[in-house]
């Protein structure tokens, strides 16, 4: 596998070999692809650290040697709460909005009248 700035010297060489006029075009078509690639790349890195926390807590959670109980039931309940907020879907986000706000525009409705 390339390194990182070899991984790039390939299309910067092809850059280089048009004509003057359509560089420029080039050259800033290279840079977005270049930070597409980072912004990949870095997308990537906080997955995985966002799965070795949850590895983490769950070998606490199955660890015998924590003792305290309250520790364990919080950790329980981070545990389901972290699962809920990931199970739900855009369509019940949105719909729990929509009936906070009506909730409230009724509310206001009713004060005023």
């Amino acid at each position: 596998m390339l390194s990182k700035n070899n991984r790039y010297s390939l299309n910067y060489s092809k850059v280089f070999s048009y004509s003057s006029s359509s560089f420029s075009l080039q050259h800033n078509s290279y840079h977005i692809k270049r930070q597409r690639l980072s912004d990949l790349e870095a997308m990537a890195d906080t997955r995985q650290v966002i799965k070795k926390r949850k590895r983490r807590r769950l070998k606490q959670f199955f660890n015998p040697s924590i003792r305290r109980q309250k520790d364990r039931n919080n950790l329980i309940i981070y545990l389901l709460l972290s699962r809920i907020k990931s199970c739900r879907t855009n369509y019940e986000r949105v719909s729990d909005f929509a009936q906070t706000w009506g909730g409230m525009l009724s509310l206001n409705g009713n004060l005023n009248h």
